[in-house]
């Protein structure tokens, strides 16, 4: 009787909150797609490496996420999908990607965006060819518009808020910016700290901002510069450290952990300790990405100590992504969407409560033709009912997964129980 008690009651709960697909406890990767071919998406790779691409349009039925993403923040349950060649951005749910809202209308050619308070600040280059019309966007996040903006120099790019204050890379758009602009977010004043030709990544260390700076490269019709990387302590916004690169070299896509900062080079990773006084002399990984003067790692993250490389593959229908380990050895390596270019961390799963009813396993894919896979190492009793409450399938979990291809198709509950761990998940066979 205890168990048809609990069985009736999970199954209101599911009917009540309806059938969604959650995206826990993996990698999602923003793919940003050819200009102009409507080709941006959204991978996620789950803790078993197993990618799902397209997640968006799977999460709305099969809709176009849009045209370029160029960048996506997380706040609080909301991602933030930066479309830029489409003017737009889309708010999902962070766990199932279900579209909340769009913004598309105060967004000129938006870049990267960061959060302060109930607000959210976007770069927007507007006419990339009017080196006057660029500008912050300031989003209310209670009602998803655009509530004022801040103009700017040209070329706004990458965003970071320290304290109460943003701080503004100008890679310059279409022309060529030297500069971080640092305003003051209660007042929207602006001051400004050159730091070296086409500032491109920015990192928060403590009380410093390191700046990672391209340089001035051989197609832009001006001399070539070497690029840089400008320390920038956060007390004054005065340059403490500035370390130049030997010869004409364009690096890119600056990233850290605890202890190292990491930096692109073609297809190169380097690794520089913040203590270091010197660039490193020898690169840490050579990636199997092809580089030439155009083209290199078209991305990179670090995230639980994983090393994530965007792969554009010359721009292919699709890219790959390459990963490491901090020591610098190759793990895996995904087929993903049109040009991936960011990694971001996916919501966790809520651990359980009290009575075990919840738990952090994904069921994967969800909807499922012939096979189901669980996120576990460990030894796990799967059982199946439809939903009368009739028991389908009980076995336990292996590695070749659950074979559901005799099913009908529908909905089924499925209750998995490993250790001291029970969760039910409403699965769809198709």
């Amino acid at each position: 009787m205890k168990n048809k008690y609990f069985f009736s009651i999970i199954l209101l709960i599911l009917n009540l909150s309806g059938f969604s697909q959650s995206f826990l406890d993996g990698i999602l990767v923003l793919n940003e797609g050819n200009f102009g071919s409507n080709a941006a998406s959204v991978s996620f790779i789950n803790g078993s490496n197993q990618v799902t691409n397209n997640i968006f349009g799977s999460a709305n039925n099969n809709a176009s996420l849009g045209d370029v993403g160029q960048s996506m923040a997380i706040h609080d349950d909301k991602a933030y999908i930066v479309l830029n060649g489409s003017n737009t951005i889309k708010v999902v749910n962070y766990e199932t990607f279900e579209l909340i809202a769009t913004i598309n209308i105060g967004v000129t050619f938006p870049r990267h965006m960061a959060f302060h308070n109930n607000k959210a600040y976007v770069t927007c280059w507007g006419d990339g060819y009017d080196p006057s019309d660029d500008y912050l966007a300031v989003i209310n996040l209670t009602t998803n518009l655009v509530e004022s903006t801040i103009p700017m120099a040209e070329g706004v790019e990458t965003i970071e808020v320290v304290n109460s204050k943003l701080y503004v890379a100008h890679t310059g758009g279409y022309g060529y910016g030297t500069t971080v602009s640092v305003i003051d977010i209660p007042s929207y004043t602006i001051s400004s700290i050159t730091v070296g030709d086409l500032p491109n990544s920015m990192i928060v260390n403590g009380n410093y901002l390191y700046v990672l700076c391209n340089g001035m490269p051989s197609w832009s019709g001006q001399p070539e510069t070497p690029g840089r990387i400008v320390k920038i302590d956060l007390s004054n916004n005065s340059i403490v450290q500035n370390l130049p690169f030997a010869g004409i070299t364009h690096p890119r896509h600056l990233i850290a952990d605890a202890t190292n900062l990491y930096y692109t080079v073609g297809d190169y990773i380097y690794k520089m300790p913040f203590t270091d006084v010197v660039l490193p002399a020898n690169h840490f990984i050579d990636t199997p990405v092809v580089a030439d003067e155009y083209s290199g790692i078209y991305g990179l993250n670090l995230i639980d100590n994983k090393i994530y490389v965007a792969d554009a593959n010359g721009y292919a229908a699709q890219g790959y992504a390459h990963v490491y380990n901090n020591a610098g050895v190759l793990l895996n390596t995904y087929t993903l969407g049109n040009i991936p270019n960011h990694f971001y961390k996916s919501k966790e799963s809520s651990l359980g409560n009290d009575d075990n009813t919840l738990g952090t396993f994904t069921v994967y894919p969800n909807p499922a033709v012939s096979t189901v896979f669980i996120t576990t190492d460990k030894n796990t009793e799967v059982t199946l009912y439809d939903m009368t409450g009739k028991m389908v399938k009980k076995e336990s979990y292996t590695l070749s997964g659950i074979d559901v291809s005799n099913l009908q198709k529908g909905i089924y509950l499925m209750e998995i129980n490993s250790d001291n761990q029970k969760q039910v998940v409403k699965l769809a066979v198709k």
